[in-house]
């Protein structure tokens, strides 16, 4: 639902709105897959102050492109969504942070991850 209101809708919350993006978001599915989807979506989206898609996004605040994001740098841009344009830069104390959490909720993946970058 997100990808059609950002692509296609305005930000006026009406009911009229919210159908509209409901039989939007279902001709999505309909004709792609949820990888494209998602693809579609992080190309669209507003990472941080006139910065649309991933692309921008992780050459704004991390100064590369999306490919040589570390995992933990990939999870600190996911986790700005809600609010990029309020979000402060990232430092050390908040990326140790999304480590912290990723190593206790996915040690397995964590570990797995790490060590395939070294």
């Amino acid at each position: 639902m997100q990808l059609a209101k950002n692509i296609w809708l305005s930000r006026e919350k009406t009911i009229g709105r919210k159908v509209q993006e409901l039989f939007l978001s279902q001709a999505l599915e309909s004709c792609y897959s949820k990888d494209e989807i998602l693809e579609l979506y992080l190309n669209v989206v507003e990472f941080g102050p006139n910065q649309y898609g991933i692309g921008n996004g992780s050459i704004h605040w991390f100064h590369k492109g999306p490919g040589e994001l570390d995992p933990v740098e990939s999870f600190w841009l996911a986790s700005i969504l809600p609010r990029p344009s309020k979000t402060p830069p990232p430092d050390k104390q908040s990326l140790d942070r999304i480590s912290s959490l990723m190593k206790k909720y996915w040690p397995k993946k964590a570990s797995m991850i790490y060590r395939t970058m070294l």
